[in-house]
């Protein structure tokens, strides 16, 4: 039936007894070989019969009943068959399913479908004038205004009748597996609503200009409205993702052919069927290669968003490591460092002053009767003043300075470049001073105070006497890693000695 239509449309544009300006069922017959492949053969041979047995004058009562049977076969078969050979040379040379969004594709397209439309005028020509008796000349006429004509229409409306066809097929449900891309990541199968009112504005422009070379028929001709067409289509290229721009080409393209029949622009014909074609190719190039371009645009920003997330990933790694790495090397009660990185440190610091020739102070930092705080106020209470202490000591530390909690209620600082008692003392005394003011709000009554041994490296062992680790560790908790060299255990042994004598003086004053 909608061979029939269309067919009845072309004879409507008709300048010649057996051709016209638009031949529409070519593009019928490509859009059907486009969707479906050679599946589609019958039915393309079935339309064309249709249309022949309806409209062929040569198959009437009285023509010969042989002829009129090889007329009958043989029109369909020269319609039908170059326009399948087409389809199917673009659909071997063509990787994947022919996708008209694809400049590579649509450049073949524009190649071979030209070529099959000349294939199908000449064996009509040649059919005509073997068994329909035409005059060789008039089938030489013939075959210039069929070929022309199937091309046009063969170009410019086969793509929109596929896209229409597969959303008919849609909304029934049906799925025949067609050969054909219609959509992508970038552009909708849909014909969007808003997308829908390029075609009424298309139409206002080419009846515009329509109109002016109507009035000025000796100076624009249809030129003006073809530069119209060709304004509209980029517009709407430009705008629209939708293969709205395939519809927009079919109906302008229809258009133009009426308003060429209509101004009686018969002798130009030619002139503005080759002007459509171009339009058409042009369109059809123009959108593949903006199509092309806003995929790759969305493909980068593919890319972009997964570097992106995996950068973000990374750091988070990243951040999570530090902050395992920072978790590692701090004491999970006090928040100050442990142990075992002050004892990296000050291996580190040791040997790096060493070699500088620069001395640093180590202060060892006691709390004063921590064990009767614990029994009157409760561990949790021990715990509080631990917190409260290296809160104090980490606020008044400077940058380089390493504060660590060395087990149980001892602390050790490293200070560096403080090299004289002078400097060492007026930090001390600060610690002291700030502790002893340190009042914890769950326990008013509960007050501390800090005693505090130093010792300068190195030549820290010089200056002091030696004092067995073993009596430090059984009487305070102290013990030194087995990793420290002889030298860096004496700077902790003179800075405990002189903690215990600060320790003594506190409670000669008192």
């Amino acid at each position: 039936m909608l061979q029939l239509l269309l067919f009845q449309l072309s004879a409507t544009l008709a300048y010649h007894p057996n051709a016209s300006f638009l031949y529409v069922p070519a593009g019928l017959s490509v859009a059907l070989l486009l969707l479906l492949g050679g599946r589609a053969l019958p039915i393309v041979l079935c339309c064309s019969a249709a249309t022949t047995l309806v409209n062929a004058s040569t198959l009437g009562p009285a023509a010969n009943p042989v002829l009129a049977i090889l007329l009958f076969l043989g029109i369909p078969l020269a319609h039908a068959v170059p326009y399948w050979a087409g389809v199917s040379v673009l659909q071997r040379t063509t990787p994947g399913e022919f996708d008209p969004r694809n400049p590579t594709h649509v450049l073949r397209f524009l190649i071979i479908i030209p070529i099959a439309a000349a294939g199908a005028a000449f064996l009509g020509v040649i059919v005509l004038y073997l068994l329909g008796g035409v005059p060789f000349a008039q089938a030489q006429d013939l075959f210039a205004a069929w070929w022309i004509g199937d091309t046009v229409a063969a170009v410019c409306l086969s793509i929109a009748i596929a896209y229409l066809y597969l959303l008919v097929l849609e909304w029934f449900g049906a799925d025949l597996g067609c050969r054909f891309v219609n959509e992508d990541d970038v552009h909708p199968k849909r014909l969007p609503l808003r997308d829908l009112l390029y075609l009424p504005l298309a139409w206002l422009l080419f009846l515009v200009s329509a109109s002016l070379a109507y009035r000025y028929p000796e100076k624009l001709g249809l030129s003006f409205p073809v530069y119209a067409m060709v304004i509209a289509l980029l517009w709407t290229i430009y705008k629209a993702r939708s293969p709205i721009v395939y519809v927009v080409l079919a109906v302008m393209t229809v258009t133009l052919a009426y308003a060429a029949s209509v101004f009686g622009l018969i002798a130009s014909a030619a002139e503005y069927q080759i002007a459509m074609i171009a339009v058409g190719s042009i369109s059809y190039f123009t959108n593949a290669a903006v199509s092309s371009q806003r995929k790759a645009l969305a493909h980068s920003e593919q890319v972009n968003k997964r570097l992106l997330s995996e950068i973000r990933q990374k750091e988070s790694l990243q951040a999570h490591a530090e902050l395992l790495q920072f978790r590692s090397g701090r004491d999970y009660l006090t928040g100050a460092m442990n142990r075992a990185f002050f004892e990296e440190a000050l291996h580190t610091q040791y040997h790096r002053r060493v070699r500088n020739g620069h001395r640093h102070c180590l202060a060892f930092v006691d709390v004063n009767d921590f064990k009767q705080v614990n029994d009157r106020f409760g561990y949790h209470a021990g715990d509080e003043a631990l917190k409260a202490i290296a809160r104090i000591l980490m606020a008044r530390s400077r940058k380089g300075d390493v504060v660590a909690r060395h087990g149980g209620d001892m602390f050790v600082v490293i200070l560096p470049e403080v090299a004289n008692a002078r400097e060492a003392d007026a930090i001390i005394s600060r610690w002291k001073r700030e502790v002893a003011g340190q009042r914890i709000q769950a326990y008013p009554e509960l007050s501390l105070s800090i005693s505090v041994g130093r010792a300068f490296f190195p030549g820290a062992s010089d200056c002091t006497t030696q004092m067995s680790m073993r009596s430090i560790s059984a009487g305070r908790s102290f013990s030194p890693g087995s990793s420290e060299s002889e030298t860096e255990m004496s700077i902790l042994q003179a800075a405990v000695q002189d903690m215990y004598q600060d320790k003594a003086r506190m409670k000669t004053s008192k």
